[in-house]
């Protein structure tokens, strides 16, 4: 054998390479796939940052001192609702100064009647005209008399006439009692402050 041709079986034997193809291509090929941006890869820190966070508000919620229960209120029947809003309206009316209304001895007044549902627990009365005579020095009241009305007379609708006093002074006049309107029965009240003049007209 000549020394060339010892030379080349020598580079041969020298240059065999055991290694796969492939993998050496999957290799290869990886390294050229491109890299995802930053944002785009999974990150494992992000997750488990995730999950202590919602076990935190669980615990929060969990251990959230609760609020006593408020007891439930009632509703009111129709009755109720009905008379609760009448009290405003009276006292709305007695924080004015009522001034009284000047008549003459025996003279006729007209009675504004006021009237609601009464209710299921109380007694039923009979429609009456109390006299009051109110004292101009103290202010005090005192009966005078008290007239027993009869209901076919009384119409809710109407103004319901009065006849005054005879002697001079201040008198209050009301009517209360109750009374069948529409089969259902109701509080009749109306209440009138005056002033008998004497025959000078003061």
């Amino acid at each position: 054998m000549d020394l060339d041709q010892k030379i080349k079986e020598s580079l041969m034997i020298k240059s065999e390479w055991n290694g796969s193809v492939t993998k050496m291509w999957n290799n290869i090929s990886n390294e050229l796939q491109p890299k995802k941006p930053w944002w785009q890869r999974q990150q494992f820190w992000f997750s488990t940052v995730t999950a202590a966070i919602a076990i935190l508000i669980l615990f929060l919620q969990t251990n959230k001192p609760t609020s006593p229960l408020q007891p439930i209120a009632e509703p009111e029947s129709t009755q109720e609702q009905l008379l609760n809003g009448l009290p405003k309206v009276a006292t709305f009316r007695t924080m004015l100064v009522e001034e009284p209304l000047e008549v003459r001895p025996s003279g006729e007044i007209d009675l504004h009647l006021n009237y609601w549902p009464t209710l299921e627990t109380e007694e039923f009365k009979e429609m009456t005209l109390s006299v009051l005579h109110i004292e101009e020095t103290s202010g005090s009241e005192s009966l005078v008399k008290v007239i027993s009305l009869n209901e076919g007379t009384i119409d809710v609708n109407e103004t319901f006439a009065v006849i005054a006093p005879d002697k001079a002074g201040t008198y209050r006049l009301v009517i209360e009692g109750n009374l069948e309107i529409n089969q259902t029965v109701h509080t009749i009240h109306a209440s009138k402050l005056i002033k008998v003049l004497n025959e000078e007209g003061r």
